[in-house]
């Protein structure tokens, strides 16, 4: 009986995979609004905050419209306690075009008519491509971000863009279909950067014109998920068995 005791609480420790995940931003530290429509002059706005509990100890936001659909509000980004609940909020009405990124790199960037921050229009001015130093991520597997709610259940795409101290750069895009839960994106979609030495990273998302409501309640790195489950199925079978034997020899 206590072998499969033990093995049962290895099990939940084992499937546990965020009890060794790291969190780089869990979004408790308030930040906007930031709001676009019809009575703003302007196409990007942009603002940083500084927290020890942040990655690099500070974020910055964009929020740009690429098409607007004239409304009062074709989007808005923003994040903290209160009124957000610990979440990154990006909405985006329907006909409005819209993405907003979130850069971590230790530096709060310089804002002007360089563009916005990393490759999605083929701009990387703003960032401090060195402002992390030299972060060793490389004993992890994946990254994550944790889609607490999509209220049109509408698609949306995301992209990461990693950059390290050697000169390396790598950027990914993928796809949610509409989904909540926990997005995986492997290390392996980013060749070319050195995992050991991460200098700055940045990621975001980008409407296709449906009207989005999301929320994100945290992002990080987290170790392979597969290899923990598998392990502790290895070890609660083992229990098993051995609880059986031991239940065997004594009715014999």
């Amino acid at each position: 009986m206590n072998k499969l005791v033990l093995a049962t609480a290895l099990l939940g420790f084992a499937f546990n995979a965020n009890a060794t995940s790291v969190i780089f931003d869990d979004f408790n530290v308030d930040h906007g609004p930031l709001s676009l429509g019809k009575y703003d002059s302007q196409q990007t706005k942009d603002a940083a905050v500084q927290d020890g509990n942040i990655l690099g100890g500070e974020r910055d936001i964009r929020l740009h419209i690429v098409t607007s659909s004239g409304v009062s509000s074709d989007a808005l980004a923003e994040a903290g306690a209160n009124p957000m609940a610990s979440q990154l909020s990006w909405s985006n009405a329907s006909g409005a075009v819209s993405w907003v990124e979130m850069v971590y790199d230790g530096t709060t960037n310089a804002h002007d008519t360089k563009g916005p921050y990393s490759t999605t229009e083929g701009l990387t001015n703003n960032i401090d491509k060195d402002g992390l130093g030299a972060t060793d991520i490389s004993t992890f597997t994946d990254f994550f971000f944790n889609v607490t709610s999509n209220d049109g259940a509408n698609n949306f795409d995301y992209y990461f863009s990693l950059y390290d101290t050697m000169g390396g750069m790598a950027m990914f895009t993928g796809s949610n279909m509409g989904s909540v839960g926990q997005v995986l994106l492997g290390f392996e979609n980013f060749a070319g950067v050195d995992f050991t030495k991460i200098s700055a990273m940045s990621w975001g998302f980008i409407g296709d014109g449906d009207a989005i409501d999301i929320r994100i309640d945290s992002w990080g790195i987290v170790p392979e998920p597969s290899i923990m489950a598998i392990f502790g199925t290895g070890l609660l079978m083992f229990g098993a068995m051995g609880y059986r034997r031991k239940e065997k020899d004594g009715a014999a």
